[in-house]
C-alpha cells in the first residue's frame, strides 16, 4: 500500500467547518506529521505558547479542531498513512 501525500486534505465523515482564525491546510499537514510519528492529540498533548488569555483561547480552538481531524484521519488511514481497507 502507498502512503498518502502529506499535503492531501484529511477526509471527514461529515462536514467539518474550520474555526475562525485557524488555517486548515497547515493544520491538516501538522496533524498528519504528528500522526505519522504516532503522537495522539487526545492524550495529554500540550501545545505551549504565549500565556495571555486570547492566545490560550486560540490554542484551545486549534487543539480541539486538530483532535477532531486526527480522529477522522485515523478512521480513513492507518498511523503510517496507508489507507484502511
Amino acid at each position: 500500500m502507498e502512503m498518502q501525500a502529506p499535503h492531501r486534505p484529511i477526509p471527514t465523515r461529515f462536514e467539518l467547518l474550520t474555526p475562525v482564525g485557524v488555517n486548515r491546510v497547515p493544520t491538516e499537514a501538522w496533524v498528519r506529521r504528528l500522526t505519522k510519528r504516532r503522537i495522539r492529540l487526545d492524550d495529554d498533548f500540550v501545545f505551549a505558547g504565549p500565556s495571555d488569555s486570547e492566545s490560550r483561547k486560540q490554542r484551545a480552538k486549534l487543539m480541539k479542531f486538530a483532535r477532531v481531524l486526527q480522529t477522522e484521519l485515523l478512521h480513513f488511514e492507518n498511523w503510517d498513512g496507508t489507507p484502511r481497507t
